[in-house]
């Protein structure tokens, strides 16, 4: 029993400790971010499309096509008009390994589809975001993620969800990065005491 007891009692003391160096990790991350970049990661479906086009259902291909070209439009609109507490620029997902590799050139475009300059890319720290699910909790959201596109983690405020009110009311692409837009001002004047 005083074992037990012991090993709560450490668990407890080194608890905060624990905390308070994730939240300085948040912290230095949101700092970060806000000298930095976000690239949103677009969705191809090029594997599923290939797959439809080699079963010879060329319309269907072509359906895929034209969805996916309204869903990225909608995603890179969305972030133009409602997005300003950094840089957001674009990229493909069948570029995802040469983001994870830092090969950003050639990659990575605005929201007219132009390829960034280069010297506009140079940031030892970067970031990646996509409409997609939590990894461990399963919520439909705005997730952002290092530049491995590995997801961020609490209490840095990483996701904005989909679906609000108990998951009554699905929110529009706009709306969730105006709502994401916001809440990184808010942290940032919360953490640092000041507005940016």
């Amino acid at each position: 029993m005083k074992k037990f007891l012991f090993i709560c009692l450490s668990f407890m003391l080194a608890f905060p400790a624990v905390a308070q160096e994730d939240l300085e990790e948040a912290k230095a991350q949101l700092k970060a971010l806000s000298k930095s970049f976000i690239l949103v990661r677009l969705k191809t479906n090029e594997m599923k499309i290939k797959a439809l086009e080699a079963r010879g259902y060329t319309e269907e291909a072509e359906l895929e096509k034209s969805k996916l070209y309204l869903e990225n439009k909608e995603t890179i609109l969305s972030f133009r008009k409602t997005f300003d507490f950094c840089p957001v620029y674009f990229f493909y997902s069948n570029t995802s390994d040469d983001i994870r590799k830092g090969i950003l050139s050639g990659n990575v475009f605005d929201h007219n589809l132009a390829l960034i300059e280069p010297e506009l890319l140079q940031s030892e720290v970067y970031f990646t975001a996509e409409f997609t699910e939590t990894e461990n909790l399963g919520i439909h959201a705005l997730v952002l993620m290092d530049h491995y596109l590995m997801p961020l983690k609490a209490p840095f405020p990483f996701f904005e969800r989909k679906y609000i009110f108990f998951s009554l009311i699905q929110q529009g692409k706009g709306t969730i990065a105006k709502r994401y837009n916001k809440k990184l001002y808010s942290y940032y004047e919360k953490w640092f005491g000041v507005k940016l």
